[in-house]
């Protein structure tokens, strides 16, 4: 990867975000377990620990960090830990591969009476949270099992396991002092894996912008990632970075999408080589939990096996695949670079409506017939004869030569999510010379584009289609 030397601005924007990093980080585990004995103790505005919670519990929320098997072996993946110093709050959460973390500094409302650690669910933290009206302010305070009578709330578990440690009193303050309390069953810390934040200073910044700048064209080719595949290729977002723009590509085998933006919408871009492979299951809530105008910031590690995002007191660390993996990525500029015929545009908004229609019967493919009239017939057939669609849409055909057979076969799901992703008033739709991949995107200036591969017909639906 190339760097530029604007990455010391980078870096110290990183640096401030990164809140002392390097001092938390010499902290080992054994002096957390010692803040854990002591307990914690702090107050934070509930509109403060909302956000907290909202973004660095999002490792916690994420589909690994809700598995039953992690649940069954005693980890902590659903917990958030909280770790309060003289300096800093900070809320983490972190699963295989992904880590979240958000920091807060003490002043103003934000208050630390105790320094100490708590290891806290999710799930619980949030719901507790939901509960205290707007503009109060939160105490949160752990008690360690051993303190007294508190260990006799327990009694249900085997203490000796460590297996709660403890509870967290989180309670809402009016102003007269009073207020309603929630306790909650802690976890032990020491089960927490926490991930090492590096200094900013070491990290490589790949881009620097407004978060909206990647979000828009992100959300154009979400759809054609499945980020539940095991396939180590087709569940992530590639990243290209040119001389001229920034493209984001995802693809699940049978779909290509990517979506492309222009340099001048970022503050800073890095040219890179190989295409950036980012787990789409942690990038997704990531940026949904970002707000479009705040600005975010993405860099990588020496080795590249980390990608950290920082976006206000937000910091995330992605594990990314190795170079073996990103080389083995399919080359879309085969797709841009193969010659297509027939290209006919139709409106897209009669066009999402036949979709509509259509899957009304068959949710899974359906057969576009082009006449010669100047419409294309939507069909799709269901189970039994009377179950049935067919809406004509109009289009027309703006280039040579027709198409050898005029009724075509498409996933109709996978049409219906890309069509949704246009915005111009006519989707162009191109046909590869070989009639076996279509091509969609806007009628002018496209920034978004998706390869679908056509279904082969049977005599039955070429019969039905005609």
């Amino acid at each position: 990867m190339k760097s530029r030397a604007g990455n010391k601005n980078g870096n110290e924007r990183a640096n401030a975000v990164n809140g002392g990093h390097k001092a938390r980080v010499a902290k080992g585990s054994k002096d957390l377990n010692r803040q854990n004995a002591m307990g914690l103790k702090v107050v934070v505005p509930v509109a403060e620990l909302a956000l907290a919670i909202k973004r660095g519990g999002i490792a916690a929320g994420t589909k690994s960090g809700r598995s039953e098997v992690v649940k069954a072996l005693n980890l902590v993946n659903d917990c958030v830990r909280i770790v309060a110093d003289d300096a800093w709050i900070r809320f983490e959460s972190s699963v295989s591969g992904f880590s979240s973390m958000y920091s807060m500094k003490v002043g103003g409302g934000v208050r630390v009476l105790e320094r100490g650690v708590a290891c806290v669910p999710l799930k619980e933290l949030k719901r507790a949270c939901a509960r205290f009206p707007k503009g109060c302010e939160v105490s949160l305070s752990f008690v360690p099992a051993s303190g007294g009578g508190v260990a006799d709330t327990f009694s249900e578990y085997n203490l000796d396991s460590g297996f709660p440690n403890g509870i967290v009193v989180e309670m809402a303050l009016v102003g007269d002092g009073s207020g309603a309390g929630v306790r909650i069953d802690s976890c032990p810390s020491d089960r927490f894996i926490s991930a090492e934040y590096p200094d900013a200073s070491g990290l490589s910044v790949v881009l620097r912008g407004k978060a909206v700048a990647i979000k828009e064209p992100y959300g154009k080719v979400r759809f054609a990632i499945d980020s539940g595949d095991l396939n180590e290729l087709f569940n992530k977002v590639a990243v290209r970075i040119t001389r001229q723009s920034i493209s984001f590509t995802g693809t699940d085998g049978r779909r290509c999408s990517y979506a492309t933006r222009s340099r001048k919408t970022f503050d800073e871009l890095v040219e890179i080589e190989v295409p950036m492979l980012i787990p789409a299951e942690y990038l997704t809530p990531v940026l949904n939990a970002t707000p479009d105008d705040e600005n975010i910031t993405l860099a990588t590690d020496g080795d590249e096996k980390h990608a950290y995002v920082y976006c206000g007191a937000a910091c995330y660390r992605i594990s990314l695949p190795d170079g073996i993996h990103r080389a083995k990525y399919p080359n879309v500029r085969k797709l841009q670079g193969m010659r297509f015929g027939t290209v006919i545009l139709a409106e897209r908004k009669g066009l999402a409506m036949a979709l509509g229609m259509a899957s009304l019967v068959n949710d899974e493919r359906c057969i576009l017939t082009f006449s010669g009239n100047g419409s294309v017939d939507v069909g799709a057939k269901g189970f039994g004869a009377a179950n049935a669609s067919h809406t004509s849409v109009r289009c027309k055909r703006v280039s040579e030569p027709r198409l050898k057979n005029p009724s075509v076969g498409v996933s109709l799901r996978h049409l219906k999510d890309c069509v949704s992703r246009l915005s111009s008033d006519h989707a162009r739709i191109s046909f590869s010379l070989d009639e076996t991949k279509v091509r969609i995107e806007d009628e002018s200036a496209p920034q978004f584009t998706c390869f679908m591969q056509l279904m082969n017909l049977g005599s039955t639906e070429i019969a039905m289609a005609n």
